[in-house]
């Protein structure tokens, strides 16, 4: 149960570092859902530029992290949290993954495998509502971002990849 151990601990630090930009979203008005809107429109830019221009996937990818992040804490925060946003949220999440591993696939051409088994990870993942794959974007977003700046990167990347799925 490390892996709970580390989840928590994590959530509370995440937590005590977004409590103060929640508040000030608060008060401008804007909606959880408007900022999972860009959440995904980041998410989908780090996407184009991935492999393209890494500064650039970088810095969508670390906003798309955070703006998704800062979307259920700010729900909860307007007890305004529901049902479809949530589903709306980790959709958002797994469509963003699937298009990362996507395109690694297109441009190496290796683990197709993977994206099948992905598939149905996820879909066990909306069928059973297990939370174990909650930082799936973020371990993702490491691994690309390591290998830019590594000669070994993307085969950590792929070792990465065997030991997710």
């Amino acid at each position: 149960m490390v892996s709970t151990l580390i989840v928590a601990k994590t959530k509370k630090a995440v937590k005590k570092f977004v409590e103060p930009i929640i508040k000030i979203i608060a008060k401008t008005g804007i909606s959880p859902a408007i900022v999972t809107l860009f959440s995904f429109l980041c998410g989908i830019s780090s996407v184009y530029f991935l492999f393209k221009n890494q500064t650039l996937f970088i810095v969508f990818a670390l906003l798309a992290i955070l703006f998704d992040i800062i979307d259920g804490h700010l729900a909860r925060y307007l007890h305004k949290e529901s049902k479809i946003g949530y589903w709306l949220d980790q959709g958002n999440d797994r469509f963003i993954n699937f298009l990362m591993l996507l395109k690694y696939n297109i441009i190496f051409g290796t683990y197709w495998i993977v994206l099948p088994l992905y598939v149905i990870h996820y879909f066990l993942f909306f069928v059973f509502k297990t939370k174990n794959v909650i930082y799936t974007r973020a371990v993702l977003v490491g691994f690309f971002i390591f290998g830019y700046f590594n000669l070994f990167g993307y085969g950590l990347f792929q070792l990465g990849m065997i030991v997710l799925f």
